[in-house]
């Protein structure tokens, strides 16, 4: 049969990267002697050609919750014409929201390998809905919705070797901008190690894969190496990022890995957390070694300000003992060598004032104290089924427009007027005045040497522009009072109205071009 997996457009602003679960489908099909094109409609230059779609014998939607305004145009549009099969994170979330708007259509839940292979053989062979009853990871409507369990691979090496040359123009997904360094473009190349977490944080999708035994599986080096060593050789790669929830989990693998990067000669970075960075885990003696093995950079998030909301509702198990402790590991070890990207969240079922005011003083003292880089505090993503979702407010599932007409372009719950100004000056003008702290690099042309990099003349007038608007926020640091803490409401909603009017005047320049 001939399938097109579609990734749609994307209502959040996401970096263009490459759908490499579409690519793992791809290699599943092609194995099982199947035609399989790849259309991913974040790419540049993406055309959307309904017609085409249509001729294909099956068309899969592969969605986020951001994604789905683009999924239902396209499903509306290929009704009665072509087979829709829906996958992706939101249909492991709450697939009865779509069968109710699409009953005609079918829905995977879970790792979509094995259910996507049955559907094809389902359709190819013209066979009746009851052979789909009880198969996992299938969802479908007879009558009424028939919700089965998801499905999940146990092993990631029984899955077929994926082929970065299925996905169509693949050499456009190479030349990055890499935000630590100065340097305009890079060659990058990000990769699936893994899939699940160790970890059961509350707010997580991961804590729902966890409830159906999917925890944290990693491929084999000697997989990776197959599916990697000759794109990195043939496109020249410089930086190499593995997507892994929990990478540093398993010590033999970071050996295999490091000793991969040295062989291959790239920088890379990973995911770690805050309560790893100790003897038993990351050393510093170990944290050094692993800099000389051309690590640049670790992410980890620490999610909750105050230690009582990050471990009893979040659930994330770090303590403020395991943050200080980090800090010291890295200035007694690589100092500003290595980066850090960490974020917190907001607007989370529990959230106080007291915890985003502990959250700013933290991101105070970690930007003062190492070399680090804030993605957040980011605004609360709901995931249906986990733990945090269940005690808001009025929640919904098995509704299509909630989704549509209540998520925000990042995939928050809509608020308040006043809360949403608040929320934009934590999640946009605090992020943008610590991050003015962070020392970026610059990449040797011919080598993996990097240094600190001068700041530009732009980014010390952004510098000096942020310090003059946060000197409120100073002042409390340093006197340590936050009565009546009114400037986030204040502030955000003044901030706002610059960057509105700053885009504004941008659109009529470029009218008038």
């Amino acid at each position: 049969m001939r399938i097109c997996l579609v990734n749609p457009k994307s209502s959040e602003s996401i970096e263009f990267s490459i759908p490499h679960g579409l690519l793992q489908l791809s290699a599943e099909l092609k194995k099982n002697g199947h035609e399989c094109s790849i259309l991913n409609c974040n790419a540049l230059k993406t055309p959307l050609d309904f017609g085409a779609l249509s001729r294909f014998d099956i068309v899969g939607l592969s969605v986020m919750t951001t994604q789905l305004r683009q999924a239902v145009e396209i499903a509306d549009k290929l009704r009665n014409k072509t087979h829709v099969v829906w996958g992706g994170i939101h249909c492991l979330l709450d697939p009865e929201s779509i069968l109710h708007r699409f009953p005609n259509d079918i829905v995977v839940s879970g790792d979509g390998e094995i259910p996507l292979l049955k559907i094809v053989d389902f359709y190819s062979r013209g066979q009746q809905l009851e052979n789909l009853h009880n198969v996992s990871g299938i969802c479908f409507f007879d009558k009424k919705p028939v919700i089965n369990l998801p499905s999940f691979i146990k092993n990631l090496d029984d899955l077929t070797d994926v082929n970065f040359y299925d996905l169509p123009d693949f050499e456009q997904y190479i030349p990055k901008k890499v935000y630590y360094f100065t340097n305009k473009i890079l060659r990058v190349l990000t990769i699936l190690t893994s899939r699940g977490c160790s970890w059961d944080c509350s707010f997580c999708i991961n804590s729902i894969l966890r409830k159906y035994k999917a925890f944290h599986r990693t491929k084999s080096i000697e997989k990776i190496k197959r599916e990697t060593s000759r794109i990195i050789d043939a496109q020249k790669i410089r930086f190499v990022y593995p997507m892994d929830e929990d990478f540093f989990v398993n010590r033999k693998f970071v050996q295999e890995w490091t000793a991969y990067a040295l062989e291959k000669g790239f920088l890379w970075g990973a995911n770690a957390r805050y309560n790893y960075f100790n003897e038993r885990i990351i050393s510093k003696n170990s944290l050094t070694d692993l800099k000389q093995k051309n690590l640049f950079y670790v992410g980890m998030s620490i999610e909750a300000g105050t230690e009582v909301l990050r471990n009893s509702v979040i659930n994330k198990q770090v303590a403020d003992t395991d943050i200080l402790k980090t800090v010291e590991t890295f200035k007694a070890s690589v100092g500003d060598t290595v980066a850090i990207n960490s974020s917190f969240i907001i607007n989370f079922p529990g959230d106080t004032i007291k915890n985003r005011i502990e959250t700013i003083k933290w991101m105070d003292y970690l930007s003062k104290n190492v070399n680090i880089t804030f993605s957040g505090p980011q605004i609360y993503r709901p995931y249906p089924g986990s733990r945090l979702y269940n005690l808001q407010k009025n929640n919904r599932t098995g509704n299509l427009d909630f989704y549509l007409d209540c998520i925000l372009q990042s995939g928050a719950l809509k608020t308040s007027k006043k809360e949403y100004y608040a929320s934009f000056f934590y999640s946009y003008l605090v992020v943008k005045y610590f991050n003015t702290r962070f020392h970026f690099y610059t990449l040797n042309e011919t080598s993996n040497d990097y240094h600190i990099a001068k700041k530009s003349n732009r980014d010390v007038l952004i510098k000096i522009f942020l310090s003059a608007f946060f000197v409120p926020i100073r002042l409390r640091i340093i006197l340590r009072c936050w009565l009546f803490f009114i400037e986030p409401y204040i502030f955000g909603f003044v901030f706002k109205k610059i960057i509105d009017g700053i885009g504004i005047a941008k659109a009529l320049t470029r009218q008038g071009q």
